[in-house]
């Protein structure tokens, strides 16, 4: 847990200065980008997981599910969204 705890830090730092970049660059925070929108939607999905490990009682099986489906977003942003989806953030 507390390698999830720090990768959603990092995750959440990535984010914010990855807005300030190109708000400074190209005069916008967020571009809807399909890389940043799944970013957001990783970042959401371990919102959920974190929270989830502080109210619901059976905190393993919870853990485990959105963990899982963290990781398959992660997964399916790096491989899907920058090799077959076009944007500002990928190889396609």
């Amino acid at each position: 847990m507390i390698l999830v705890e720090l990768s959603f830090i990092l995750l959440w730092t990535g984010i914010v200065m990855g807005a300030i970049w190109a708000d400074h660059s190209w005069g916008r925070p967020w571009g809807w980008d399909p890389k940043e929108v799944f970013a957001l939607n990783t970042f959401l999905i371990f919102v959920v997981l974190i929270h989830s490990r502080m109210k619901v009682k059976d905190k393993g099986f919870w853990t485990a599910w959105l963990a899982l489906i963290g990781c398959a977003v992660m997964i399916f942003n790096w491989v899907i969204i920058n090799f077959t989806i076009s944007g500002l953030h990928s190889y396609a």
